[in-house]
């Protein structure tokens, strides 16, 4: 009947870098395994392979001994290899029959096959069920190993992802800005439209961000949002999803989905334009509460979400929300912090007849904590009481000591003690009152214009002596330090008195101008003196902020204390 066929083993690698598929340069292997399971390529390799051994055999039958065993085993090897195990089969019929009719004698060559024929054919249906079987399992492998490197590197991209995302979240407390940057992140990493709504305050939805690959079709999602709202009764969408606190999964968006939807024609054709295949809308969550919601979705990529993208973008609004969340308590804790501060202070200067006064106050940091510095001119009699002080600590106490501090300079000074005097009765105050230790620092002055001029008497406790600045440049400290305020029974605090002529100014300050040390400044006394010097000539409040800007420049802009400046001048005589 016909001899027994020679295998020939042959893989064509599509993994070896630089070397092209023999099924197709460059194809993805997902396409190739495509293409050979099609039933055209499979029983193709089978007809090919036994035709291609017939003419082999045939070319080399003048050369060498007739022998068709190589020729025909190889080809059902192959086949089996590619074709798998019924195209496999084919090769032998049809090798089977192409010997027959061609390479065999024509006597004997069709009768009954022998029994050496039939273990032949047994052999190539043995060989070929075992290759066969050998390349599925050889490709069933390949195909796991490709889905197990497709999900680990879905998987390094998702870390990715969200470790940049991170890392813009915890940059910056102004939420606004950086929930518009992660949309710009998540476009087109995760989506072609990215949409991110916060609840406001007063109940509202504020769109703070929408991105697309192609930023000039923003302002068709912008133009919707204006004309068409979302409803916060809808059952989908961000309302939904911020009222439920639960994720919405749209794998599909068939145009039933965008009709149902859509509240009049102009609103549908709108919806259609922006071509959208599927989305996700997740919340923005924190502490219980949800802030929000972001919108993902596809369009001209045509991808499709999964449960796997669901779980990814979840955590990224989880991190969003906590971003968002730590950011408002961030801005509420500072606006109650300044409010409170500025309960604490003047709300403005009265006006003094015949002096010039200016006040300047920075907080330290960002201002998020109630500073200890204070500053304050109201009447007293026949003069202006004017003072300036700092409490121990910040915060909440901080605030219930400057108050308390404020309010018995006043009333001392209403009842006529001098300055001296006005600082022990607030000692005895704190001490009286408070049992935690905490003390305060503060000069007090008596001022009382007189004639072209001011008499000024003044008493310091603890506090840096403030410095007069003359009309024609000298600069003078006045005063004795004296003792801290509320930790001994019996302050040593002194009466000084000095006058003011015009244009000389009286210049008190906390010691938050002062305190910038290398390598952040170095506004020291000398410093400050030397800058006095400069400012002679110049109103109050050219010497307040002359004195504010340069200790915040001394301390790189981010005083780490207070810093109060309060300035009485005399203006100098007419013509």
């Amino acid at each position: 009947m016909w001899g027994p066929l020679g295998l020939v083993y042959h893989r064509a690698s599509t993994e070896r870098p630089g070397r092209k598929d023999v099924r197709g340069a460059d194809e993805e292997p997902a396409q190739l395994e495509t293409r050979r399971q099609s039933p055209s390529f499979r029983y193709g390799v089978a007809i090919l392979s036994s035709a291609a051994a017939t003419g082999i055999t045939l070319g080399l039958r003048t050369y060498i001994a007739p022998s068709i065993f190589p020729m025909y085993f190889a080809a059902v090897a192959v086949t089996a290899w590619y074709g798998g195990f019924a195209a496999a089969l084919l090769a032998i019929a049809a090798s089977a029959i192409a010997a027959s009719a061609l390479l065999l004698p024509e006597e004997g060559a069709w009768g009954a096959p022998t029994v050496a024929e039939i273990v032949q054919v047994g052999l190539f249906v043995v060989v070929a069920l075992v290759i066969s079987g050998l390349s599925e399992a050889v490709r069933t492998a390949e195909r796991r190993a490709r889905a197990a490197r497709a999900r680990a590197d879905a998987a390094q991209e998702r870390l990715a992802f969200l470790a940049e995302a991170s890392t813009r979240l915890a940059s910056s407390l102004d939420y606004e800005a950086t929930l518009a940057g992660l949309a710009r992140l998540a476009v087109p990493r995760l989506a072609d439209w990215c949409v991110v709504d916060v609840l406001e305050e007063g109940g509202g939805l504020q769109r703070l961000a929408v991105a697309h690959v192609d930023p000039a079709r923003e302002t068709l999602v912008r133009d919707l949002h204006k004309r068409y709202p979302p409803d916060p009764a809808s059952s989908r969408g961000p309302w939904n999803v911020i009222r439920t606190g639960h994720s919405e999964l749209h794998p599909e968006i068939p145009d039933e989905t965008l009709v149902a939807s859509a509240r009049d024609e102009d609103h549908l054709e709108i919806l259609r334009e922006l071509g959208l295949t599927s989305a996700l809308v997740v919340p923005l969550s924190a502490r219980g509460r949800t802030l929000g919601a972001m919108t993902l979705a596809m369009a001209e990529s045509g991808r499709r979400y999964s449960e796997a993208d669901l779980a990814m973008v979840e955590e990224v609004a989880r991190r969003a929300g906590v971003a968002v969340d730590n950011a408002r308590m961030f801005r509420d804790r500072s606006r109650i912090a300044r409010t409170l501060q500025e309960s604490l202070l003047p709300s403005r200067l009265p006006d003094v007849p015949g002096l010039d006064v200016a006040a300047r106050y920075r907080p330290a940091g960002a201002g998020q904590d109630i500073g200890g510095d204070f500053y304050d001119v109201f009447p007293a009699g026949d003069a202006w009481g004017v003072v300036v002080g700092d409490v121990c600590g910040k915060g909440v106490d901080a605030a219930v000591l400057t108050s308390l501090t404020r309010h018995t300079i006043r009333v001392a000074a209403m009842r006529g003690e001098g300055p001296s005097g006005i600082l022990r009765t607030l000692s005895d105050a704190i001490l009286d009152q408070r049992s935690d230790q905490r003390f305060c620092t503060a000069v007090y002055a008596a001022v009382r214009p007189e004639g072209d001029g001011a008499t000024v008497s003044l008493s310091c406790g603890g506090h840096p002596p403030p410095a007069v600045v003359r009309a024609d440049g000298r600069v003078e400290r006045v005063g004795i330090p004296g003792s801290l305020l509320g930790l001994f029974e019996d302050p040593d605090v002194v009466d000084v008195r000095t006058r003011l002529a015009p244009g000389d100014a009286l210049v008190m300050f906390t010691d938050g101008v002062t305190d910038a040390r290398p390598p952040a400044g170095t506004l020291d006394e000398a410093g400050l003196e030397d800058l006095l010097r400069r400012t002679a000539g110049a109103d109050a409040s050219g010497i307040a902020q002359a004195i504010t800007t340069e200790a915040i420049g001394a301390h790189l802009g981010e005083p780490r204390d207070d810093i109060a400046v309060l300035v009485v001048r005399v203006p100098p005589a007419a013509g």
